[in-house]
């Protein structure tokens, strides 16, 4: 019997809804992604939302962000 591992690539781009820091934190190797698209919940200068801020600026990401929106993409720097 041939046994055969099944490796896919690194995503790219990732999307999450309501992710927080902590799970951010613990999925760096899985951030190599070029971009993020992370929802906000509630005001983006709260401690839960500035840890994701901070968080992501250390993985080189750059938010873009949209004053009407809770949305925020994170493209990662050049």
């Amino acid at each position: 019997m041939v046994s055969t591992i099944f490796t896919p690539p690194l995503p790219t781009h990732i999307k999450r809804d309501g992710i927080e820091a902590e799970i951010l934190s613990r999925g760096r190797r899985t951030l190599s992604a070029r971009s993020m698209i992370i929802e906000m919940e509630g005001d983006l200068d709260s401690q839960q939302n500035r840890e994701v801020f901070d968080l992501m600026d250390e993985l080189g990401f750059v938010p873009r962000l949209s004053p009407e929106l809770q949305t925020i993409i994170f493209d990662r720097s050049a």
